[in-house]
């Protein structure tokens, strides 16, 4: 899966992706302060979907209507590191098969979807 990883997610969540085949960018290797708009216009024109804690990225694409391959929101309440990247693991087979074309919202129960517009 080709993904685009924000500033906030856990390097240890990236290094997992990658280390399973996965092509990800890390918005860390941009320019500091890069705005979510041209992220995920970065993502949208290398067919990736995003992957982050920010909610703002569900107004870029329902409100301002900006167009994305699909976005990942992680909100896990865990406090480690490990523990999320835990929940990560058990989450993505799910994650894998909904996310393209959708708004996921991850949380440490459940995984809700809705298809982008």
């Amino acid at each position: 899966m080709k993904l685009l990883a924000d500033v906030n997610v856990e390097a240890t969540i990236v290094r997992w992706l990658r280390s399973e085949g996965h092509d990800v960018l890390w918005a860390v290797d941009f320019p500091p302060a890069c705005p979510d708009a041209v992220l995920l216009e970065t993502a949208r024109t290398d067919q990736r979907i995003i992957l982050t804690h920010d909610q703002d990225f569900g107004e870029l694409v329902f409100r301002r209507r900006l167009t994305s391959e699909g976005v990942i929101l992680l909100r896990f309440e865990a406090a480690l590191q490990s523990e999320r990247l835990a929940l990560f693991q058990f989450h993505w087979p799910e994650i894998v098969e909904r996310a393209q074309g959708h708004f996921l919202a991850v949380s440490d129960v459940k995984l809700r979807a809705r298809p982008l517009p």
